[in-house]
Order: C-alpha cells, then sequence, then structure tokens
C-alpha cells in the first residue's frame, strides 16, 4: 500500500474555506461536517456542488478503459451502498449529471470536479447543486498510478459530485477516501460510515 503525504495538496483540493455549513437537513451534524456544496476557486478551478437528485448518472466521455474500471470500481465499492441511484449513460445522453475527462492538463493535480457556465445550477452555498458537472482527471499528475490509486481518486473526486467536502478535522479522516489527511493513501479505502450519512441525509 503506498501512502502520498501530499494528496490533500493535490487531489481535488478545495480552499480551507470550503468546509461550509451541513444543509438545514444534516443540522444534527457536527459544525465541522464535510457536506455541502462550496464556491469554485484556485487553478484548477474547484467547485463541490450537490446532485439535483438521487438519480445520479455519470458518462466515461473520454476516460481510457483504466479510468472507467476505477470509476465503476469506486462506484460500485463505495456509492452503491449509499440510497443514491447510480448509473451509466452514453456521452450523448441529455440526463448525464457527471461526464469524465481524462487528459494530460497540466495543472499539478490528480483530479477536481466543477460546475461549468453551461450547468444547470439551482440553489445557493452551501446547498446548491449543478446538473451537467465535469469530474477531471489529469494523466499528467496520475501516471503511475496503480488500480487502487485511481479507484482512490475517482472515490474522493466522485463524492464532491454529491456534495462531500474534505473530512479535514474529522474524527474519521484517515478512514475515508474523502480525507486529505497526510495518513490517507492511494490504497482501497472508500466511504466511511459518516460520509454514507450525509449521502442518505440529503437523498
Amino acid at each position: 500500500m503506498r501512502k502520498n503525504r501530499f494528496l490533500g495538496l493535490a487531489v481535488g483540493s478545495v480552499a480551507a474555506t470550503a468546509s461550509a455549513a451541513a444543509p438545514a437537513a444534516l443540522a444534527t451534524q457536527p459544525a465541522s461536517a464535510n457536506f455541502g456544496s462550496s464556491p469554485g476557486g484556485g487553478s484548477p478551478h474547484n467547485e463541490v456542488s450537490l446532485a439535483n437528485n438521487k438519480w445520479h448518472i455519470y458518462s466515461y466521455h473520454n476516460a481510457p478503459s483504466a479510468w472507467r474500471t476505477a470509476l465503476d470500481d469506486a462506484v460500485f465499492w463505495s456509492y452503491q451502498p449509499t440510497d443514491l441511484v447510480l448509473s451509466k449513460y452514453a456521452d450523448g445522453s441529455n440526463n448525464v449529471d457527471v461526464r469524465v475527462d481524462v487528459g494530460n492538463h497540466g495543472t499539478g493535480a490528480f483530479g477536481w470536479v466543477y460546475c461549468p457556465t453551461d450547468g444547470i445550477r439551482s440553489g445557493t452555498d452551501p446547498n446548491e447543486s449543478c446538473f451537467g458537472q465535469w469530474l477531471k482527471i489529469d494523466t499528467g499528475t496520475a501516471t503511475g498510478l496503480d488500480a487502487d490509486g485511481r479507484k482512490a481518486v475517482m472515490c474522493h473526486e466522485f463524492g464532491h459530485t454529491v456534495g462531500l467536502l474534505h473530512a479535514n478535522g474529522e474524527a474519521h479522516s484517515g478512514d475515508t477516501c474523502i480525507s486529505t489527511f497526510p495518513d490517507f493513501g492511494f490504497d482501497d479505502t472508500g466511504l466511511h460510515q459518516h460520509d454514507i450519512d450525509h449521502i442518505n441525509s440529503e437523498y
């Protein structure tokens, strides 16, 4: 199992100020709860959004085989146990919530997500949803990751498409793919029950 102590600076980095207060439906969660949409910012343009409903549809877009497998594995092992209803559609469908773009973007990040200008937004932070999100993977940084590493990155970034923020300061931070703590590594860690509870409370 390979660890990377700088993962929090590279994978889907969102400014520390992005730990917005949880939606009212999650009022029972602690103030540091890692859920809610965040403003976009930084380079690349990172932005956490809620899904617009529990039916969360993704498309491979241009993802090569290894990254398709990583996404499918992350969805199956980490997100299927939630109340989300997850489906995989062809890229040309009008019903795709998240498209995956894999390429050498030269950002220094492993991955990030954002709501594009043609995305359909609803609500305001920390309860803003986006239909038509992009999940980006930078192969210039992620080159050399093994299957577990790719799955970990996909688990992390996919969480941002449904409202999971980084788990900084959380008691479970070392046991979830959404963590940015140094003890999170490129292994097969999925979501913590805490993260699953956030998702199920919202959707």
